[in-house]
């Protein structure tokens, strides 16, 4: 098998809830704008998470039919990326469901009201001023939007709304918000932002200082999301 296509089960990311020696190859995800780490291919989450299938000509008839959506988009290819925070809906069934990571460090899909599907947080990336001198915000996925006001901080992350196509709520990177951890020992868990600090000499990291209802810990920026300021915008937890 193509190596372009698939990958060794036992060399699969560890985020990857699969069995590792049942079968040698395991379908490998198509580019997009996640990380192999925290992405798997589409097949995967509705035949091994969802059980909607056995195996993927039945999962392949399912795309064709235009019943799979991804951030509210239809979707027909098996290997499509869909990464964290990515919302999988069945409009067949009317389920919606966001892919979040467990306390184990998998990723999992956690069911979330219609409501909620259309939101999809992102992280801002970076700022450039476009023509016209308006300010555009990048986001970590690829996306980017026309900001009126200068109010966005990398690291902070928008909710966008992927129905109007545009923000609907702008959660900042500051003491006392809440975050989603995403990495490391303590993945899968809420904490308060207690406060930020720098580390390095010639490059710069930024270090948050979290705090949980039972420890108090650090841990690179990188490794976390604002989710909400007082109690997280949207459902990642069962």
């Amino acid at each position: 098998m193509s190596k372009l296509y698939h990958l060794s089960r036992l060399n699969a990311p560890k985020t990857w809830p699969i069995k590792r020696k049942e079968i040698k190859w395991v379908a490998k995800p198509l580019p997009g704008t996640h990380t192999l780490y925290h992405s798997m291919p589409l097949s995967i989450y509705l035949r091994d998470i969802l059980g909607l299938a056995s195996i993927n000509q039945d999962i392949k008839r399912l795309l064709n039919k235009g019943f799979v959506k991804v951030n509210g988009k239809i979707r027909k290819e098996l290997n499509f990326s869909v990464g964290l925070f990515d919302v999988l809906s069945l409009t067949h069934t009317n389920k919606h469901y966001r892919v979040a990571m467990t306390t184990n460090g998998l990723l999992n899909l956690v069911e979330v009201p219609a409501s909620e599907s259309k939101l999809v947080p992102v992280k801002v990336n970076s700022k450039t001023t476009v023509s016209g001198g308006k300010l555009q915000v990048n986001l970590n996925n690829g996306w980017n939007f026309l900001a009126e006001k200068d109010s966005y901080k990398v690291d902070d992350v928008v909710l966008f709304d992927v129905e109007k196509n545009k923000p609907a709520k702008h959660l900042k990177l500051a003491e006392g918000n809440v975050v989603y951890v995403i990495g490391g020992k303590h993945v899968g868990l809420f904490a308060k932002l207690e406060g930020l600090k720098e580390t390095g000499d010639l490059k710069k990291k930024k270090i948050a200082i979290l705090k949980s209802e039972s420890e108090t810990w650090e841990t690179p920026v990188n490794q976390l999301l604002v989710v909400g300021e007082k109690e997280s915008e949207i459902k990642l937890t069962k």
